[in-house]
């Protein structure tokens, strides 16, 4: 299932609420969450008070240098013991994200519960090697003792110690 724009029926108004969908389509394994949904959502899946236990796959569409986009991420996340494997796509335009970089970035202390026991498989493409990045990328590797396989694919504009650096850091 992937969420986000179709057909525009958000901008119309037929909204639904994450949790809501969630309730509706309970044995969900596998889902995608697009980046027109993550600004859509706009900090709306904090907090979620119901487990996803059936997710097993997710993708996302995030910015990391959007607090609501981030916070969100994470909440998904948190909600999801199960899941076996997290794709992660970062916001493309970085550059442009980076004018209008938040000032408080997310305290990702807050998120030190998340539990991802099953998580074997970590996947983020598109890394700029932002500290948000940076401190997401540890955060769930922190909370994945069975993680087997973690692919962190760089943009081309990180230089070697740049990636070096980054290689130590997650180590």
């Amino acid at each position: 299932m992937q969420m986000g724009y179709q057909d525009n029926s958000i901008a119309l108004g037929n909204k639904c609420t994450f949790l809501e969908l969630c309730k509706c389509l309970p044995l969900v394994q596998v889902l995608k969450i697009s980046k027109p949904y993550m600004k859509f959502a706009k900090g709306s899946m904090q907090k979620l008070p119901t487990l996803l236990v059936h997710f097993r796959i997710l993708f996302l569409d995030v910015c990391f240098l959007e607090q609501d986009e981030l916070s969100d991420a994470l909440s998904v996340i948190r909600s999801s013991p199960n899941l076996e494997k997290i794709k992660i796509e970062p916001c493309l335009k970085h550059e442009l994200c980076y004018r209008e970089t938040c000032k408080d970035l997310l305290d990702l202390q807050d998120y030190s519960g998340i539990n991802l026991d099953h998580l074997e498989e970590l996947e983020i493409t598109s890394v700029h090697n932002s500290a948000p990045e940076m401190e997401f990328l540890k955060l769930i590797m922190a909370m994945s003792p069975l993680l087997k396989k973690t692919r962190i694919k760089l943009i081309s504009d990180v230089s070697m110690d740049e990636e070096n650096k980054m290689l130590r850091d997650l180590l």
